[in-house]
């Protein structure tokens, strides 16, 4: 790898997160596995704005944790569903975050 490949890299991941990066992190907080922290990792890389960074990560995570305290309280009595509609749900409604980011870029 170069030099000149990595800083080419780098503006480009810049010049999306500028574009799309709140949105990034707003739709993957829900997501499983480690897919909202890499987004916010790369949005370091980007050097995004600590406040656009942080309004995006509140929008995107607050709502997110109401829900799942609601989900949790709604099936305290069936913590296994609870916990299959918490892991499920955000994975079913990657496409719609998807869509809403690919709009977002055009």
């Amino acid at each position: 790898m170069s030099i000149a490949w990595c800083r080419q890299s780098l503006h480009k991941m810049e010049t999306l997160f500028d574009r799309t990066g709140a949105w990034a992190i707003v739709l993957t907080r829900s997501l499983p596995y480690s897919v909202p922290e890499a987004i916010v990792f790369l949005a370091g890389l980007a050097r995004m704005p600590m406040r656009k960074f942080t309004i995006a990560l509140t929008v995107g995570s607050v709502p997110i944790a109401f829900g799942f305290a609601a989900i949790g309280a709604g099936w305290a009595d069936q913590p296994i569903l609870a916990l299959i509609v918490s892991y499920v749900l955000p994975i079913l409604l990657l496409p719609i975050a998807l869509y809403v980011m690919r709009l977002r870029t055009s």
